[in-house]
C-alpha cells in the first residue's frame, strides 16, 4: 500500500485518510513522536515533509528521522557588526 507524506496531505490534497479514526491515529502518533523526543530533551531539527509518512486506511505513522534529531537547547547566534544593515 502506497504510503503518503505531510506535504500529499498538507499541500497537495492528493491522500484523506479513509477514515475519522484513522486519521485521530495518525494525529495521535504525530503528536506522540514529538512529545517523546521533548521529554527526552530532544527536538526533530529538519524541514523535509516526507520524513513523516502515513497509511491512509490505518493512520500508522512512519518516521525517517534520521540525522533529524538533535539535543534541546540554546544556541548561541553570533552576528557581525558589518553583517547589519
Amino acid at each position: 500500500m502506497k504510503r503518503y507524506g505531510l506535504k500529499d496531505i498538507v499541500e497537495e490534497h492528493e491522500a484523506h485518510f479513509t477514515t475519522m479514526q484513522a486519521m485521530i491515529d495518525g494525529a495521535l502518533a504525530f503528536v506522540a513522536f514529538f512529545e517523546k523526543l521533548h521529554l527526552a530533551g530532544q527536538v526533530y531539527a529538519s524541514v523535509r515533509p516526507d520524513a513523516f509518512t502515513f497509511d491512509m486506511k490505518t493512520g500508522e505513522m512512519t518516521v525517517d528521522a534520521e540525522g533529524s534529531i538533535e539535543e534541546a537547547g540554546v544556541k548561541t547566534m553570533v552576528i557581525r557588526e558589518e553583517e547589519i544593515t
